[in-house]
């Protein structure tokens, strides 16, 4: 159920879900990290759905106690070199919570955020494994390429399958492209949705083994299950786009029978764990669902985030240095993890570049964002913008690529070296603060979009937070001008297009509903934003 509510936060931007998974969360876990005895899950799937709730939530708010909480789930599941109970069969598994498990996707999790890569060995073996004792992955499709001559096999129950698929579509965002079991994860995902496709019933979209079963709410989940990894598979490309037919066919009919016969599921009564959890599952199948319409419009390409110009890092719970502020993994108030939600919604891989731009290391990019570069204050060696590398960047753009510029006031960020890039295009950021918001009194940020005009299709209620202004030359095009002074740009540059922004304020803080009121949307005006990206040449 928590799992959903994560899902729908970060497709609507709305606080209130956080809240309450932040409210389900933090009677159980003290300040030391320990769990109440009588609150702790009983069974390895409860304790790993807990411990990703309570990492998420270290994430967003950097407490120390849910690291502490989380990484003694981590070490008591299994990490790498450790045989714990975490390290158990499908079977156990299922025995003690029948269909989703989430303790690999847990670990992976865990394994990315505090830089175990060795714990993925582990993770790879543990589900490679689940795969075999269920008798979904075939030797010929080794390599990560389905085959099509593969013939399914026989006895492989919808519940092993939502189990396995899900796990993997859940495990595989936490592998980097060079690990090398991805492809291993990658072929046994495939080889599954084989199996799950062949046992599709054609007529109602779902699956024979819960067609006789529309009491049993656990079978229920498993329908939502699969049309939930089938369809997050194709998203990220781990799937091909055809398996998203399937996906709507099963999605069809899992609404036409939650409208068609809930007074016969048993939802008024019964066992209330069984009925949030389905509940959940739908919630994923939903979220999945409704970001279907743009999910392969630009699948395959790439976004690509500077982490070289802002480079600045901190120490994690766990005494790590790690890169942070404007960065996609970055959950906290500094992070762009829900702006790089909204490229994936679209199909897109989010990377980060941390090396100065070449243009072969921009080649295989749509897009390149530049955000908020170091100053001195920010980062005690910063990596400051020179003519060479606004030669290759600006080489880029001529042959098309998009660039989005997004700066920040002259306190933080680097304004003067990020112009010898951005004077190429007509597009100046002045040194100089405007904007300016005092304390508390969000209003001061307040902008207002009165009407639908490009990159916009809505009018919307902006918030920025202290911002530069712009001047421009050489043609390019104001977008957005609030209070006398030019906000937002655009400028052609050969076959490239290039946006300039005085803020980078889609950052979580303002975009992810926990903190401003209800009027401003960020979100939804950073989503067109991205959308309107995405079309231009």
């Amino acid at each position: 159920m928590l799992a959903g509510m994560d899902a729908v936060w970060y497709d609507t931007a709305g606080g209130r879900y956080y809240e309450f998974v932040r409210g389900s969360v933090d009677p159980l876990v003290f300040t030391d990290g320990t769990i109440t005895a009588s609150d702790r899950p009983s069974d390895l799937c409860g304790r790993a759905l807990l411990g990703r709730q309570i990492l998420l939530l270290y994430r967003v708010t950097q407490d120390r106690k849910y690291y502490l909480a989380a990484k003694a789930m981590r070490d008591e599941l299994g990490g790498q070199g450790n045989n714990g109970p975490g390290r158990a069969s499908l079977a156990q598994i299922e025995s003690q919570r029948p269909g989703l498990c989430p303790v690999e996707p847990f670990l992976a999790e865990y394994a990315a955020v505090f830089q175990q890569p060795q714990d993925r060995t582990d993770i790879t073996r543990q589900l490679a494994l689940i795969a075999r004792g269920n008798g979904v992955l075939r030797a010929e499709s080794q390599d990560g390429v389905r085959s099509e001559m593969n013939e399914p096999s026989s006895e492989v129950s919808l519940r092993n399958m939502a189990v396995l698929m899900t796990g993997l579509v859940d495990t595989l965002p936490y592998y980097p492209q060079s690990d090398p079991g991805r492809v291993q994860l990658l072929a046994v995902l495939n080889d599954t949705a084989v199996d799950v496709i062949h046992a599709q019933d054609s007529r109602s979209g779902l699956w024979p083994q819960t067609q006789d079963q529309r009491t049993d709410t656990e079978a229920e989940g498993f329908d939502c299950l699969v049309t939930y990894a089938l369809a997050k598979g194709v998203r990220l490309g781990y799937l091909p786009r055809v398996d998203l037919t399937r996906a709507e066919r099963a999605w069809r009919g899992i609404r036409n029978r939650w409208h068609g016969d809930g007074d016969k599921r048993g939802l008024d009564g019964g066992d209330s764990n069984r009925e949030f959890a389905v509940t959940g599952a739908f919630l994923l199948a939903a979220s999945e669902m409704t970001l279907q319409p743009r999910a392969t419009e630009d699948l395959g390409s790439t976004v690509l985030l500077d982490g070289w110009y802002n480079s600045q890092t901190r120490k994690n719970a766990a005494g790590q240095t790690q890169l942070f502020h404007y960065k996609w993994d970055d959950y906290s108030d500094s992070g762009f993890s829900l702006f790089g939600h909204i490229f994936r919604s679209y199909g897109m891989t989010t990377a980060v570049l941390d090396s100065a731009p070449t243009i072969a290391t921009l080649s295989g990019a749509k897009e390149y964002i530049i955000v908020s570069p170091d100053n001195p204050a920010k980062n005690p060696h910063p990596h400051y913008m020179n003519a060479a590398d606004a030669d290759q960047i600006a080489a880029w753009v001529r042959s098309g690529g998009v660039l989005l510029i997004m700066e920040n006031d002259p306190a933080n960020a680097d304004i003067p070296h990020m112009d010898l890039l951005a004077d190429r295009f007509g597009l100046r950021f002045n040194n100089v603060l405007v904007h300016h918001v005092i304390g508390d009194r969000i209003e001061m940020g307040r902008i207002d979009v009165s009407s639908a005009a490009p990159p916009f299709t809505h009018p919307h209620v902006l918030y920025m937070k202290d911002t530069c202004s712009l001047t421009l030359s050489k043609g390019a095009k104001p977008l957005l001008q609030w209070q006398g002074e030019t906000l937002m740009a655009v400028a052609k540059y050969g076959r490239g297009t290039v946006v300039a922004v005085t803020d980078p304020w889609l950052y979580n803080e303002y975009t992810d509903g926990r903190k401003l009121p209800s009027e401003y949307d960020n979100f939804v005006a950073g989503t067109e934003l991205v959308h309107w990206l995405l079309e231009q040449p």
